[in-house]
């Protein structure tokens, strides 16, 4: 492998694992935040946003599924983290 090879490689896994990184933080928050509101609907929804969050990207990495699929798995759990956050700011 090229130098130039090595370091795009490096730096597509250093950007993956930021990104299953960023699920699992912001899945945290979203858990945190739906049990602050104590609001049984916004539990329930930070619970299962946030459980399923910090569940999903850790078992591909222990899987180890390929990168396309941790990618697939990664971002939408961080949009719908993002929506969800937004949606209770709105709400609060």
């Amino acid at each position: 492998m090229s130098a130039g090879g090595f370091i795009a490689r490096f730096i597509q896994g250093f950007v993956l694992d930021a990104a299953t990184n960023g699920a699992v933080f912001l899945s945290l928050i979203v858990l945190v935040a739906g049990v602050i509101t104590k609001q049984p609907a916004w539990i329930a929804i930070g619970v299962v946003v946030g459980l399923a969050g910090m569940v999903l990207p850790w078992t591909g990495l222990a899987r180890k599924w390929s990168d396309p699929v941790m990618w697939a798995v990664a971002l939408p759990v961080i949009v719908i983290d993002l929506a969800v956050l937004t949606l209770m700011w709105k709400r609060a």
